[in-house]
């Protein structure tokens, strides 16, 4: 039996007890606290559903000066998940008639904005399904820092962005290539077209309706007060990133019980034109990859009868997944950037099939002896345009490669290091005196060698 949105929905609290597969408890605890005792991550959150089954777990902590465990109504960043609340207010004005998926986009936007010329022209439902051909980031954005990317833009700058950008292929509609900024620019579209601010937009139409009332996306002193600290892969503090009209692609916070209300109404839909407009959002229409589709916003696994959206910012990940096969799905929100978080998806997906999740094989952190960093930062050049700046701003080295942020090195030897961001590990190289000459970057099977700059 599925459970029906605001017949049997209930709030849930971590200290709550609740009927459940005997399992769970132990399952999430294999994936959490590994990560947790060995600073992988520093808070996670996971809800359950299975049927009338509901559980929630909590591990960490929130961060910041007056840190506690969190709990059910701890606000965290989404990330992308907010993609499929930009559109599910697509397909729910679509419902509607105010607008339809197959209009073109220019119908929405200032006259002052130049698209950039496609055949066809890049539609709404190209933005929705990541096919309109526009970069991952708008022009001229930063990616070299974890805070707050676009900080402060406004819609109109968003739109201008419009003007200077160079497609990644000129017909709009064929290719999967994912777009933050084509879901920016489709949020701020659908808010023009409404005469409202993207939160006024997201908040009437389906965060209200679903009673989601602590889901917002304005950054203020109150939400700070309730959010989880973002943290880096130290698991240092990271600030919850600021406004910006980027919003609509990854910039919304919200709750655990807010997101199982969320999870419950996909699970679900209300007999209502809100839930017809969840049905669309649900339909693919893109092939992407092997056994990946593509909705609108959802991606979508016909072999696992899985329909997913996961997120990430600075310091927080989230996922969102439900099986269209029975009543079931789990919800993630957490803080750390590391690649175990990341894995830690998989293993929850695992867990809402009803296996063991895998244990992951994480590297541990070396001690080095005294002065083993001696000598190693610097500058090295894989070619003309490409670099890796080590530096040491504490106790640890930091990597920052061109263009993306910095990423910490974790010893695993003398002159080896261990990447937590991503599975990748640097080794530094000397010549017969004992000098430091280059490195190299281990990603995969691959060996990327670095000379070191004078």
């Amino acid at each position: 039996m599925r459970l029906r949105l605001g017949v049997s929905l209930f709030v849930l609290l971590c200290a709550s007890a609740h009927a459940g597969p005997a399992d769970w408890k132990r399952q999430v605890d294999a994936v959490a606290q590994p990560l947790l005792a060995a600073g992988w991550c520093k808070s996670i959150v996971v809800g359950l559903v299975d049927g009338k089954d509901q559980q929630v777990f909590c591990y960490g902590s929130t961060g910041g000066t007056t840190p506690t465990t969190p709990n059910a109504d701890t606000l965290y960043e989404i990330g992308s998940v907010s993609k499929t609340f930009t559109s599910l207010a697509l397909a729910s004005m679509a419902g509607e008639g105010m607008v339809a998926l197959d209009d073109p986009l220019k119908k929405y936007l200032p006259s002052t904005v130049a698209l950039p010329v496609t055949s066809p022209a890049i539609r709404l439902t190209d933005l929705a399904t990541h096919t309109a051909g526009l970069p991952r980031m708008p022009p001229g954005v930063p990616t070299d820092s974890w805070i707050s990317p676009a900080a402060g833009m406004t819609s109109s700058q968003l739109f201008a962005k419009l003007d200077h950008v160079a497609l990644l292929y000129p017909t709009a509609g064929t290719t999967y290539t994912y777009s933050n900024f084509g879901a920016a620019v489709l949020g701020q579209a659908l808010a023009v077209r409404a005469r409202r601010s993207y939160e006024q937009l997201i908040s009437e139409r389906l965060l209200h309706p679903l009673g989601m009332l602590d889901t917002v996306v304005a950054l203020k002193p109150a939400v700070i007060a309730r959010a989880a600290h973002g943290a880096a892969d130290d698991m240092s503090d990271l600030p919850l990133w600021a406004d910006t009209a980027m919003a609509p692609a990854g910039w919304i916070k919200s709750t655990m019980n807010d997101m199982l209300r969320y999870l419950h109404a996909q699970l679900e839909p209300p007999d209502n034109p809100l839930g017809r407009a969840i049905q669309a959002t649900h339909v693919p229409r893109v092939h992407a990859a092997a056994d990946l589709g593509v909705a609108l916003a959802w991606h979508v696994r016909p072999s696992r009868h899985l329909t997913f959206h996961n997120g990430a910012t600075g310091g927080a990940r989230s996922l969102v997944a439900f099986r269209d096969d029975r009543a079931a799905g789990v919800v993630m929100l957490a803080t750390g950037t590391t690649y175990a978080v990341d894995a830690a998806e998989g293993q929850l997906l695992d867990v809402l099939d009803g296996k063991d999740p895998a244990p992951l094989a994480l590297p541990a952190e070396a001690a080095l002896a005294p002065g083993a960093l001696d000598g190693l930062v610097g500058r090295y050049r894989f070619d003309p345009n490409l670099e890796i700046v080590i530096a040491q701003p504490g106790a640890r080295l930091t990597a920052q490669i061109t263009g993306a942020p910095p990423a910490t090195l974790f010893a695993q030897a003398p002159d080896r290091f261990h990447l937590r961001i991503q599975d990748q590990s640097v080794t530094f190289t000397r010549d017969a005196g004992g000098h430091v000459t280059g490195l190299v970057l281990h990603v995969g099977d691959d060996e990327l060698p670095a000379s070191r700059e004078p």
